[in-house]
């Protein structure tokens, strides 16, 4: 594993917290207490780690960090956009596992408020305490700001503003970008399904953005192998039967599944695996085919539909993806009807 160091600024950390406002202050301590260095996770998309390692690392701490403690200039930011269920933290928790980076992870119930400044000071409270933190140990903090379009919503869509999402704006407007932040060994990262459905001006103050995209056919038959493999390797000491797959269920899990979140692809895979063996007979090995495929798809139909066509909506993913989103919506469709026929016989 491989550790990135700081200078050590005790004094500097000192100094922040004795001149944070006395409200915010009250948060800083909470904060810090929710920062940790991850263990490697078992969750790990190596494209997606590929490119978010060479932003975060090389982009911003190998080149920026030093000329932003030396020189003075500000943090730059990185912005995840992805569907739901693509791995977005993970991979970032797999960069910080990798380089023994401290995480702070805040969502949207550790900073909204009802109470009128509660949320601006909280959010401030986060920035404040992954800065202090990597002052005092000499090292970059990552700060995930999860569900951040929750937060800072787009200024067009009034439903979703209010009092606590333009305070949490003005803190991030505040401290991001500016020469004058006093953040610098901390490193934010906002979290949102889509980049569009962010106030405008925060989203650009993050600086970088980066698209996670949902698994190809590479990542979704390493996928399925792996689970397999997992199952296979513990089965036999609960008398169990080893699982493989048939050659036509193959062929259909590459042409249907690349697109889908990880999410849906282990439900599917799961439910695949639960079928296979109920009828399996108590034979030693048994094979997951094209019919227990289309059961375990038509269990989670509304789940796939509405990731598509909802959580895929806007986004212009390469062909190879957006292909396989038609004939999976297209055959979910065809199993639909098909269930329904069948339920008036």
């Amino acid at each position: 594993m491989q550790e990135l160091k700081l200078p050590v600024d005790k004094a500097g950390a000192e100094k922040l917290y004795d001149t944070a406002p006395s409200d915010v202050r009250s948060y800083i301590n909470e904060f810090e207490e929710k920062i940790e260095i991850p263990d490697s996770p078992r969750f790990i998309r190596p494209k997606a780690l590929q490119e978010l390692e060479r932003v975060l690392i090389h982009d911003v701490v190998d080149q920026l960090l030093a000329e932003i403690i030396f020189k003075g200039k500000a943090i730059v930011g990185v912005l995840l956009e992805g569907p739901p269920g693509v791995g977005k933290t993970e991979t970032v928790m797999s960069v910080a596992a990798k380089y023994r980076i401290p995480v702070l992870k805040i969502v949207k119930g550790d900073i909204m408020s009802k109470y009128q400044g509660e949320s601006g000071n909280r959010m401030e409270a986060a920035m404040l305490a992954a800065e202090i933190y990597g002052r005092e140990h000499g090292k970059p903090v990552f700060l995930i700001i999860d569900e951040l379009d929750t937060m800072v919503p787009a200024r067009g869509m009034d439903e979703m503003q209010g009092a606590g999402q333009r305070e949490v704006t003005n803190v991030l407007l505040n401290y991001l970008g500016s020469s004058h932040s006093p953040i610098k060994y901390a490193v934010p990262i906002g979290m949102t399904n889509r980049r569009d459905l962010i106030d405008e001006a925060v989203a650009r103050r993050f600086g970088k953005t980066v698209l996670i995209l949902p698994p190809d056919r590479q990542e979704v038959l390493e996928t399925v192998n792996r689970i397999l493999a997992e199952w296979n390797a513990r089965a036999p000491a609960h008398g169990l039967p080893q699982l493989k797959l048939s050659d036509i269920c193959r062929l259909e899990i590459e042409r249907l599944l690349p697109g889908v979140s990880f999410q849906i692809l282990n439900n599917v895979l799961k439910t695949m695996i639960e079928l296979a063996v109920k009828s399996s007979r108590n034979a030693p090995v048994v094979e997951l085919t094209k019919e227990h495929l289309e059961q375990a798809l038509l269990e989670y139909s509304r789940d796939i539909i509405n990731y598509i066509t909802k959580g895929c909506q806007g986004f212009d993913f390469p062909l190879e993806i957006r292909r396989s989103q038609n004939y999976l919506l297209a055959r979910v469709h065809m199993l639909m009807m098909r269930a329904k026929r069948a339920a008036k016989v």
